[in-house]
């Protein structure tokens, strides 16, 4: 115990000669700071991304030698760290290309589009931009049409609306590139194979809005003529539907009458318009049979007839319609007469 007070004491009587030195001298000596040097990059010793090259130049050179002697997986981790380390270098937008190159190499096709969009995303100008929307483009493609589960005698099996955020994308980084009518057409075509036929024609119907002097304008017009048509057979109550489903085929005909795809529209035309009728019918009988209901029987026979003059069962309406008035006139005589 006596040597720590011991010790105590010389420490504050130090401290109070430093400070004594201050006040005499206004001087204090202390070690100067050493300047501050930026190297570029911060790897630790265990870092898994430190660089082979001191510098961005080298590094894009090592990878390059690595690529060329076809050890992928070595130069896409040397591309890797490049773009980590030096990700504002002009090297850095190479990298990123060359990171989807070889993931496509590897048929890794979902990661090499995203290995892109990074590219587009980060280095916009920095690289050649219509060959990597290209790229991409393929890759939508593969992505719609891969089977997906396959094993042993499996066939596998499709799921392309999951190509669709990648056409979405596509669209986004070119909308006016000669890509995008066909990547919005070939999102209805991805959605109508999945079923989803709501989807498919509002993605149809865009492709003719945005792009009406598009080749993709009459694919798009035929797609969404045809997927309001299926609509109608799974709802084939919906009266809504079947007339738009209706006014999509007309105005397919109207606007491409020499089309190929003409008779197979003129037969949904002609199928849904005797749908229509039959569907008009059947809602004034059931006021007329069912609900007992004449007068709203007489309104529904009165809109059929106005709508569909020349259909044969216009002239049953017209016949009902004349007996119904009959009655109503019966009726009303015989009201007076009890009066």
């Amino acid at each position: 115990m006596v040597w720590a007070m011991f010790s105590n004491r010389m420490l504050l009587v130090g401290g109070w000669l430093a400070a004594a030195v201050v006040l005499s001298t206004g001087v204090v000596h202390a070690k100067p700071a050493e300047p501050y040097v930026s190297t570029g990059k911060d790897h630790a010793w265990f870092s898994f991304s430190k660089p082979h090259a001191p510098d961005p130049a080298g590094q894009l050179a090592y990878a390059a030698e690595l690529w060329s002697h076809q050890r992928f997986t070595k130069a896409f981790k040397a591309y890797r760290t490049l773009a980590l380390t030096w990700p504002g270098s002009d090297e850095a937008a190479t990298a990123q290309y060359m990171m989807g190159r070889i993931l496509e190499q590897q048929k890794k096709w979902k990661d090499a589009f995203d290995a892109y969009q990074t590219l587009m995303d980060r280095y916009p100008g920095a690289f050649a931009y219509e060959e990597v929307l290209q790229r991409q483009f393929a890759i939508a493609k593969q992505e719609m049409n891969r089977k997906r589960g396959k094993f042993l005698l499996l066939p596998g099996y499709k799921a392309p609306e999951k190509a669709v955020e990648l056409f979405e994308k596509i669209i986004s980084n070119g909308p006016r590139t000669p890509i995008a009518p066909e990547a919005q057409f070939l999102i209805g075509q991805s959605y109508e194979t999945s079923l989803d036929y709501e989807l498919a024609m509002v993605a149809y119907m865009t492709t003719q809005q945005r792009y009406p002097a598009s080749d993709y304008a009459e694919k798009a017009a035929l797609g969404r003529a045809r997927t309001l048509y299926k609509i109608t057979r799974e709802q084939p109550n919906d009266e809504a539907s079947l007339e738009e489903a209706y006014a999509a085929a007309i105005l397919f005909l109207n606007a491409y009458p020499d089309s190929d795809d003409a008779d197979q529209v003129r037969d949904y035309r002609d199928n849904l318009f005797d749908r229509r009728v039959e569907t008009a019918y059947s809602v004034a009988e059931y006021y007329d049979q069912i609900a007992k209901r004449p007068k709203a029987a007489m309104a529904s026979y009165e809109k059929l007839i106005r709508a569909f003059p020349r259909s044969a069962q216009a002239e049953q309406a017209r016949q009902r319609l004349e007996e119904l008035s009959r009655e109503q006139v019966e009726t009303t005589d015989d009201e007076q007469t009890q009066d």
